[in-house]
């Protein structure tokens, strides 16, 4: 028996465990044979996985790609081929997460949707002659940029009154409360993510002082932190960046940044969570305000088959991680929150905290598996100290897969509800 994606699973295959809803209602008892209308009921509720008898993951993943199209399989090898060419295929999560994606994009996939597969993990094509143009003759210097969007940023007014409730040992739970109702929406947004499949209580939560109550007072000014922040990016040209693409890559990153800190038992998963949420905002500031120099290492990266933040050092002469965490600071957010978005690239450096390596390993998973994307396709690199850090072995990232899509699309809705493309 074994345990393997909701999707992988087959009509006349029999439940080896009770098949349940995330909170907890019996679907299918174990010993039943599950039926076409199972597999439809199954994914109505958001289950994402189930343990069935004599079928093993590596067995459900062999059968799903050898069903493929053989033209479509040899589509997904190249293309896993090209979005890993940053990565050392020698370790072993690294050939773990390629064999993910294969399975993960192999869903659905025909040879009519060749095209579309490409276009969601490759992005279009970028000459290789973007590397031959000359870089720029005057880069813009962290400073300019932050004194260009401290200008522009338009984060909510209740915004500070949450950081100084952080901050006061004195903050009551009431008080806290009391703080974050005083904005509608973001109290709106804190409510329907504590009842969502993040948290998965079984009971509805319908007040503020009762989720602050339940979660804690740390925890949820945490998530109305990262809550606000987002917030405030609005209105960015698609032509410069998929905002949506962006924040779904962002909000991967945090769910998993959460997970892998439940199980390698780190406490602090939601401030991870916040973390994993923001570690790419640098980015974002230097589509704002230089759209043309961002769009220049976006395409340079792409062409060159470099990671990203390498070729920003070239480019921009400082990294995105570098520029967030700065702004991070002016916005008076937790020194720890700051650090590892800092150091979510060099997780391996002396001073880096293991919060910085769960970024990382959340943010390389978050990628190979094609959640979103913060404009390049390409996986950057893992670092095998990073996942060595964290402890954690390598069986765990089927289950961080499941888990996190589990929760993607309620979180989607929370974060997203402006965009008319969150249905």
């Amino acid at each position: 028996m074994g345990v393997i994606n909701i999707e992988d699973v087959q009509p006349g295959m029999v439940l080896a465990a009770d098949l349940r809803t995330t909170q907890g209602r019996l679907l299918l008892p174990l010993g039943s044979p599950i039926t076409s209308e199972h597999l439809r009921i199954a994914r109505i509720w958001g289950i994402t996985e189930a343990d069935v008898q004599g079928v093993s993951e590596a067995d459900a993943e062999r059968d799903a790609l050898s069903r493929l199209d053989p033209e479509v399989r040899k589509l997904l090898d190249a293309l896993s081929g090209w979005r890993f060419s940053c990565c050392d295929l020698s370790l072993a999560p690294v050939r773990q997460l390629m064999r993910l994606f294969m399975q993960r994009a192999a869903r659905g996939a025909t040879r009519g949707k060749a095209a579309d597969l490409v276009a969601r993990y490759r992005g279009p094509r970028i000459p290789p002659d973007v590397l031959k143009a000359p870089l720029p003759a005057e880069k813009p210097t962290c400073a300019d940029i932050l004194k260009k969007e401290l200008g522009l940023a338009s984060l909510p007014t209740i915004f500070n009154e949450i950081v100084e409730a952080v901050k006061s040992p004195k903050s009551s739970a009431a008080h806290i409360a009391e703080v974050i109702g005083k904005d509608p929406s973001i109290a709106s947004r804190l409510l329907r993510l504590v009842n969502s499949a993040f948290y998965g209580f079984q009971s509805q939560i319908d007040t503020l002082s009762r989720a602050v109550a339940i979660v804690g007072t740390i925890q949820i000014t945490n998530l109305a932190m990262g809550i606000a922040v987002t917030t405030s990016f609005k209105g960015i040209p698609e032509e410069h960046l998929d905002l949506r693409a962006f924040w779904e890559h962002s909000i991967a990153v945090g769910v998993m940044a959460r997970l892998l800190a439940s199980h390698a038992r780190v406490p602090g998963e939601e401030r991870l969570f916040v973390a994993g949420l923001l570690h790419d905002i640098g980015r974002l500031v230097m589509v704002r305000n230089f759209p043309d120099l961002a769009a220049d290492a976006v395409r340079r990266a792409m062409a060159s088959g470099k990671p990203m933040d390498d070729v920003e050092r070239v480019v921009w002469g400082f990294s995105h991680a570098r520029l967030g965490s700065l702004l991070m600071h002016e916005w008076k957010l937790p020194e720890g929150l700051r650090k590892a978005v800092d150091m979510h690239h060099v997780p391996f450096k002396a001073d880096a905290e293991v919060e910085a390596a769960l970024i990382h390993v959340a943010d390389v998973t978050a990628h190979a598996l094609g959640f979103g994307h913060s404009g390049s396709r390409l996986v950057p690199p893992l670092f095998a100290e990073a996942w060595k850090r964290i402890g954690l072995p390598i069986s765990i990232l089927p289950t961080l897969a499941a888990q996190t899509e589990n929760q993607m699309r309620d979180l989607m809705r929370v974060f997203l509800e402006d965009h008319a493309a969150v249905a």
